[in-house]
């Protein structure tokens, strides 16, 4: 039986490692397929810090591979095509960006951008056109 400390332990371990397999200029990130939805969760929390730091390469990367191994929590899958959505638009992929938006309004109908992403010049109006494209459906 593992303990509390041992499971935290291995958690920080997968995450330093998976951060390591990250820190080369648009490598693509590297994950253990044996525990999909872990391995995902991960590679979400990458893909969230990568972004938050403005590394959106590379938080793309991230995002991508997470939903591409099946994140477990509807809310998570949303975030993913949230992120990997903002940034498309802001890299002037319009499509993708479209695409992402799509992907998250299928899984949640009733998301709604925050006050503060709403108003964004690149993915509000994008948002917006998906938005009321998929309520006329």
């Amino acid at each position: 039986m593992i303990s509390r400390f041992g499971r935290v332990a291995g958690t920080v371990l997968c995450v330093l490692m998976l951060s390591a397999c990250a820190t080369r200029q648009g490598s693509a990130p590297v994950v253990d397929h044996g525990r999909n939805w872990q391995s995902a969760q991960l590679a979400l929390e990458q893909g969230r810090q990568r972004y938050e730091q403005g590394r959106y390469e590379q938080a793309l990367l991230w995002l991508e591979e997470a939903l591409t191994l099946g994140l477990r929590n509807p809310e998570d899958t949303v975030e993913a095509h949230k992120l990997a959505a903002f940034i498309a638009c802001v890299q002037s992929r319009p499509g993708d960006c479209r695409r992402h938006f799509t992907e998250l309004l299928a899984i949640d109908p009733d998301f709604e951008l925050a006050r503060a992403e709403v108003g964004h010049p690149m993915w509000g109006p994008v948002f917006s056109e998906v938005k009321r494209s998929a309520t006329v459906r």
